[in-house]
């Protein structure tokens, strides 16, 4: 059974411009790099979350999870390196689209909102460091989120991940993660929507599993939080740290963003929601109440 889950979010990206592809990879808009900082902080988290003696006393993960962006794959590759080393085996990333960048509902008329590749695509970047059979658990709208429709992504992804990684024999994972996606997979596990969750760059937090199942049969509300944005292994600390007060709200939601400004088939915005063959992973409350889990449109 699943006992630990560390999250982290990615480290300082480089500076590009919304709708600048040119010094992006993957050739992908919003698609940042980390800069010289961040790829320095993702080596600090690293060597820490790769050392028992210092996650003491509890343990290193076992399997390494991350968003399909790149600045997120650059933060988890020295981690996955190194646990890798020191258990003399791989430890290839996961990519879950689950747990990927939140955008706020794009105008209409403006386009859909990026998503990236798989795996077999983005594997030439990370050569020999992704996991090419893993399949994600949740796939968000491309054309954007309510701050509501976030929080019910990141609850289904809690209940179908942890119960995916319960079918399995690991106690231990990290999941690497954007600001936004690392609040909201706090205050999921903790079931409380108003915890304090650090965003810091490359910040850790850790939750422990305290009960088999949360209030609703899943996992949601099912742990406690033992770190809160861990950052004594950078020597800068807690940097860039980011709250929801920060988004600009009309009404009490958050304002409209532009999308990609291109035209798109409907076709595009496929897959959307839980993933096929996932339903299998989801709790009972869940599967007698479909709003509360969408199923992928393929």
């Amino acid at each position: 059974m699943l006992e630990y889950i560390y999250i982290c979010r990615h480290g300082f990206r480089s500076n590009l411009m919304a709708h600048d592809v040119k010094s992006s990879p993957t050739g992908m808009r919003l698609d940042h790099p980390l800069s010289v900082h961040g790829v320095q902080q993702a080596a600090h988290l690293g060597a820490f979350l790769s050392d028992p003696a210092r996650t003491a006393p509890y343990p290193v993960p076992e399997r390494v999870f991350s968003s399909p962006f790149y600045r997120c794959l650059q933060t988890a590759q020295p981690t996955a390196a190194l646990l890798a080393e020191r258990a003399n085996e791989p430890r290839r990333i996961a990519l879950d689209h689950g747990v990927m960048e939140w955008y706020p509902p794009a105008k209409k008329g403006t386009g859909l909102h990026p998503r990236p590749s798989g795996p077999a695509t983005l594997e030439k970047f990370f050569p020999e460091a992704l996991d090419l059979d893993y399949l994600p658990s949740v796939y968000p709208d491309r054309k954007g989120e309510k701050m509501q429709a976030l929080f019910d992504r990141i609850d289904l992804f809690v209940d179908v991940f942890t119960a995916r990684m319960d079918a399995t024999p690991v106690r231990t994972v990290v999941i690497f993660a954007h600001a936004a996606t690392v609040i909201a997979l706090g205050q999921a596990l903790t079931g409380d929507r108003k915890a304090e969750a650090c965003a810091g760059c490359a910040c850790t937090s850790l939750y422990r599993r305290r009960t088999d199942k949360g209030p609703g049969g899943g996992s949601v509300g099912a742990w406690e939080q033992l770190w809160n944005g861990r950052a004594d292994y950078m020597p800068g600390g807690v940097e860039r740290d980011w709250a929801f007060h920060q988004v600009a709200l009309a009404g009490g939601e958050v304002v409209e963003d532009e999308g990609d400004l291109l035209e798109h088939s409907p076709e595009d915005e496929l897959p959307v929601g839980l993933v096929k063959g996932m339903d299998k992973y989801l709790p009972p409350s869940r599967r007698q109440d479909g709003s509360k889990a969408a199923t992928s449109r393929l």
